[in-house]
């Protein structure tokens, strides 16, 4: 069975437009979504646009994640701004361009996708007016679970560790051996995380403090 980037390559591949949204199953956009990222495509001709994500709980849409002046790779290297699936529209030659989504990372991919087309110097913007909407389920995230995404992480961790300096590569350590510990609760994965979390969290908070 075909995984959620193979299908999302494969969707592309056979596209006849120049651009190409994308929607999650149990996402949802705003009625003017595609009219409003039609509009940076006539005025910025971008090769990925990322627009903002909400969240809907309940029956309130609440803001949740917003790219606009956070996207860089430095951000995309430790943590996911808002850079989904529902939230990217690209253009087709320019995604086939950089490989399409990595079909190694089982979660991840569209992070990687976005982040593979700032690394080749492709024109990639903001739309912060243009509205995707993430459905928040009741019970827990609606994500893979700590075991896959253990796995994600590590696989994003191995094709661009030699683009993160030290801190980075911690943090990502840090979040891999904290899901494996979720997924298995044994003492090894354990230990792991609580090392990395020592090597981490006490000079982030001194940042934190001390930033200004």
């Amino acid at each position: 069975m075909a995984g959620a980037a193979q299908a999302r390559n494969f969707g592309v591949s056979l596209a006849k437009t120049d651009y190409v949204a994308f929607l999650d199953d149990d996402d949802l956009w705003s009625k003017d979504y595609l009219q409003g990222m039609m509009r940076y495509i006539k005025s910025t001709s971008p090769d990925c646009i990322i627009a903002r994500l909400d969240q809907l709980i309940g029956r309130s849409v609440l803001p949740y994640k917003n790219a606009h002046g956070h996207l860089n790779k430095d951000v995309l290297l430790v943590k996911n701004p808002g850079t989904t699936d529902s939230t990217m529209v690209v253009k087709k030659n320019s995604f086939l361009k950089v490989g399409g989504c990595n079909v190694r990372l089982p979660t991840g991919y569209d992070k990687a996708l976005v982040l593979e087309f700032m690394l080749q110097g492709y024109h990639v913007v903001t739309a912060p007016d243009c509205q995707a909407i993430l459905r928040q389920h009741e019970k827990g995230d609606r994500l893979s679970g700590s075991s896959t995404m253990a796995e994600g992480i590590f696989q994003f961790y191995k094709q661009y560790k030699n683009k993160m300096n030290f801190n980075q590569k911690i943090f990502n350590l840090l979040k891999i051996y904290k899901n494996r510990w979720m997924s298995k609760r044994d003492l090894i994965n354990l230990l792991k995380y609580l090392i990395f979390a020592f090597l981490y969290i006490p000079k982030y908070i001194f940042l934190k403090l001390f930033k200004n």
